[in-house]
């Protein structure tokens, strides 16, 4: 899988305010930032990485190479993979794009993304559970319907 620093620029695109594409939870061997998470954000974040938009897609699987389950990888165990990324809309015309594996990141290698990232996704609690409304309307056509 791609590496890119958290809150890297991917592409900005033209908006009032300009939209700028951040990356994050694409992860390196050593740049992992460990620490607590709300419970309720990865309840969401889990959601999301769910339901990815079927046009992020990749051409097959990105296998989780952290901690034990590099191993489980190599002897053949099941274990955990990628293979699209999810989409969170942000604040002041920030989109973030994020790995599929970053729920998996974060609920068992304790992976702690940004803390914009973390209010972004937040921010999308409703309810009636996510905003899916918000996602979809910053997605467009490439989030499959509900």
């Amino acid at each position: 899988m791609v590496w890119h620093r958290d809150l890297a620029l991917l592409h900005t695109a033209e908006g009032d305010p300009p939209i700028r594409v951040l990356a994050v939870g694409w992860l390196g061997f050593f740049t992992l930032r460990r620490g607590a998470t709300p419970a309720r954000f990865q309840e969401l974040l889990a959601e999301l990485c769910r339901r990815a938009p079927v046009a992020t897609a990749t051409a097959g699987f990105h296998p989780c190479r952290l901690g034990s389950c590099l191993w489980r990888w190599w002897l053949g165990r099941r274990f955990s993979a990628g293979s699209a990324e999810i989409i969170v809309p942000g604040r002041d015309g920030k989109i973030y794009r994020a790995p599929t594996l970053i729920a998996h990141y974060v609920n068992r290698h304790r992976y702690r993304p940004p803390q914009e990232f973390i209010e972004a996704v937040l921010a999308l609690d409703r309810p009636g559970g996510l905003d899916w409304e918000a996602v979809e309307h910053l997605a467009g056509p490439l989030w499959p319907a509900r």
